[in-house]
């Protein structure tokens, strides 16, 4: 029996690329590790308070180690003789001593003394979290590195976290709270990214070993955040500051980082990444297909401070491509009589780059901040799959920069002033056959060379009167391409009790169309109103926050096919949220969460309210670590929620001019697949061989080995159909090195 693949909406035709096939393992072995005794050990404290100190480097001879949360570090043997021993940690003076390790384990008292700066990187906004409670969330790099199933990607951690739809195991896109994946804003060190993902969505361009921090506000956010309707992921690259050198290796790809101090003022990072998954297809035959992923990134960063002023420079590289070659079914290009191609051909190749720079000033009580940033992406995409042919070829530059001022008398006011500028220039060819979009016969042809600009200044004020805390504020941003501009008011409102915060937030949101939506026809700004009421819970290492909303969204762009693109789209979205962190506790640390909601749209293609494709009214989330040592891990992650939508094929036409059957569907969206249910477990194992330290780790996605159904596989007459499934039981491995 053939089947017809439909797959992220590339519509073409094959009947010999089997999905289980596309999947290559490669599982490392490492022989066992012994960690030697230590003879040398202590803790780091801070001279001022006496607090311990985290993240220390120390350094003895060749050997090195971090200390723990505690402030504690330990060596193993030392050999005999005279050792140097050095403490060093950015923001603090180093220091170091010598000692000369006899027979019996030797413990030393260390204080360091902070140095007078400002650490650069850190956005100066005022925002006080502990008055003003929100919906954001703010992942440290060293738990997000440690989340089961999401195999260290940074923004697969953030579909473990309540109001984030994921409708598929293969990408890492985010749907938040009833909204499109563009509707997300992405920053990295307050520079817009175009390019988030590689691959589709595979996995996100910041690799592990940059990351500093994840914040993300899944709505509500402030008003120095805007064009966007749904979300803000906010990403820090950590500072640099430690001298040494990191390198990992996992069966999909490679990556390492360098840092060094130049002086106590300034330091580096540069990280990269390269993935040879596509080394090991080159000589992969899955019955006459060829599939060959690729991708790399490169970060570099430089940071430094000069008395109260701070300042950072972050470049970011990305390419990623994908070529697939299969054959096509003979009965389909029978007709034809050779006027085909007989095969089927995708060559998808992508590019991004991102210059973004920081500067920082503050005092008490007045702080000032502006960054800049330059980005661009290539897209370049070509399919043939017998007479559908079709290529896409964007070229995207963007350019912006944001001034901001904050004057604040804590703890009882803030005001923050600010603009932004943002320009973009878009060139972009498309032509594909129309049923790319479900739609039936002829060609979309798009050419557009189209540019715009975004001038956006916004004020907010904070106020605490007691217990009550107010934020208000508003942005109004005005596009030259569009001609029009839109005012977006937002207003946050905080009461304390002794059993928790509540709180009420209100606000408009707008994201302008592209340029080339434009240039077609869709000129004004898309809109979405968040009505949140939420409470939340402080008490010692747990938050427990609950938080329901209303999200109704219009002047959505949509295309009919009668009436071409415009702003006629609308839809809504509601739901409640259930928020439980555990902030690292005797071991413990982690979170659940459970979302139930209602998303509803007028589809791409369509002109009635129906179900939103990425629709789950239900997910259920838990996140669980244990420590068992400073050197072992454990973690599991299951994850449960509705099945993904699914539009049904009620009938099919036969077409004359194409000699192809084509599908009659139902109602977008009206069909709900099984649901949804997967367990993930991780492991971690630290060692130090010869002063080295290493990380082993290992992850089994889909513990279980649950079939998730994804969707259907249509024969060419749309007569049969055959299920296909997310990923199988998974195991993933990798190791990391530190020197």
């Amino acid at each position: 029996m053939n089947f017809r693949f439909w797959f992220l909406d590339f519509g073409f035709q094959t009947s010999r690329l089997p999905l289980r096939h596309l999947v290559s393992l490669v599982s490392l072995t490492l022989a066992p590790l012994t960690a030697l005794s230590s003879t040398l050990s202590g803790n780091v404290r801070d001279k001022a308070n006496g607090q311990p100190i985290e993240g220390v480097t120390v350094k003895a001879s060749t050997h090195k180690v971090i200390t723990t949360k505690d402030g504690v570090f330990f060596f193993p043997n030392l050999p005999s003789g005279t050792h140097k021993i050095m403490f060093s940690r950015y923001g603090y003076t180093p220091q170091s001593c010598e000692v000369e390790p006899g027979s019996e384990a030797q413990e030393l008292q260390v204080e360091l003394t902070a140095l007078p700066i400002q650490f650069p990187g850190i956005t100066v906004t005022g925002e006080r979290s502990e008055a003003m409670p929100s919906s954001r969330v703010r992942i440290p790099r060293e738990e997000a590195q440690t989340v089961p199933g999401a195999v260290r990607d940074a923004f697969r951690v953030l579909q473990t976290l309540p109001g984030v739809a994921t409708p598929t195991d293969f990408a890492g896109w985010l749907f938040v709270r009833g909204g499109d994946a563009s509707e997300n804003l992405y920053l990295l060190d307050s520079g817009e990214v175009l390019l988030p993902f590689h691959l589709l969505g595979l996995e996100s361009v910041v690799s592990q070993d940059a990351l500093g921090s994840l914040s993300f506000s899944p709505g509500g956010f402030s008003v120095r955040y805007g064009n966007r309707l749904s979300s803000v992921v906010d990403i820090k690259t950590r500072e640099p500051g430690e001298e040494g050198a990191k390198a990992s290796l996992d069966p999909l790809s490679a990556s390492g980082a360098y840092e060094y101090r130049l002086n106590p003022a300034n330091s580096f990072l540069i990280a990269g990444r390269w993935n040879y998954l596509d080394q090991f297809l080159k000589r992969a035959d899955f019955q006459g297909s060829v599939v060959r992923p690729h991708f790399s990134d490169l970060l570099a960063k430089w940071s430094g401070h000069a008395g109260e002023h701070s300042f950072s420079v972050t470049e970011l590289s990305t390419r990623d491509g994908m070529v697939v070659t299969a054959p096509l079914d003979e009965e389909v290009i029978a007709p034809f009589q050779g006027q085909v191609p007989d095969t089927l051909e995708v060559n998808s190749q992508n590019a991004g780059n991102l210059a973004a720079f920081s500067w920082s000033y503050r005092k008490s009580g007045f702080a000032q901040a502006l960054s800049a940033y330059l980005g661009n992406s290539h897209e370049n995409f070509h399919g043939n799959a017998g007479i559908n042919d079709w290529h896409e070829f964007r070229t995207d530059r963007i350019l912006g920069a944001r001034e901001e001022v904050n004057l604040s008398r804590p703890p009882y006011s803030n005001l923050r002033l600010g603009c932004e500028i943002r320009g973009e220039k878009v060139d972009e060819d498309r032509m594909r056959p129309e049923n790319y979009l479900n739609f039936d016969g002829g060609v979309i042809a798009l050419k557009a060379k189209a540019s715009s600009s975004l001038l956006s200044p916004y004020a907010e004020a904070e106020h605490t009167f007691g217990s009550l805390s107010v934020q208000a504020g508003g942005r109004l941003d005005y596009s030259t391409a569009a001609n029009a501009g839109a005012f977006s008011p937002r207003v946050k409102v905080s009461k304390t009790f002794p059993a928790g915060k509540l709180y009420v937030a209100v606000g408009r949101f707008t994201q302008f169309p592209s340029p080339e939506h434009i240039a077609l026809g869709a000129r004004e700004p898309e809109q979405a109103r968040h009505f949140i009421l939420g409470w939340e819970k402080s008490e010692g290492p747990r938050t427990l926050r609950v938080e329901t909303y209303y999200k109704p969204m219009n002047h959505l762009i949509s295309y009919i096919p009668a009436a071409g693109f415009g702003n006629r789209g609308w839809g809504r979205s509601s739901g409640i949220e259930l928020f439980l962190r555990q902030e690292r506790e005797k071991g413990f640390s982690g979170w659940a969460s459970l979302a139930i909601s209602r998303s509803e749209r007028v589809n791409l293609g369509d002109s009635v309210l129906s179900r939103f494709w990425a629709d789950q009214p239900i997910i259920a989330n838990l996140v669980l670590n244990y420590a068992f040592s400073t050197k072992t891990k454990l973690g599991l992650r299951f994850r449960g929620s509705s099945g993904p939508t699914s539009t049904p094929v009620l009938g099919r036409t036969f077409s004359d001019s194409s000699y192809t059957w084509d599908p009659v569907y139902g109602q977008s969206n009206s069909e709900r697949l099984a649901s949804y249910q997967r367990l993930d477990l991780r492991a971690e194992r630290k060692w130090s061989v010869s002063g080295v330290p290493l990380t082993v780790y290992g992850e089994v996605l889909n513990l279980t080995n649950r079939q998730n159904l994804q969707g259907f596989f249509y024969n060419r007459h749309y007569s049969e159909r055959a299920p296909f499934y997310m990923i199988p039981r998974l195991p993933f491995f990798g190791l990391e090195a530190s020197w």
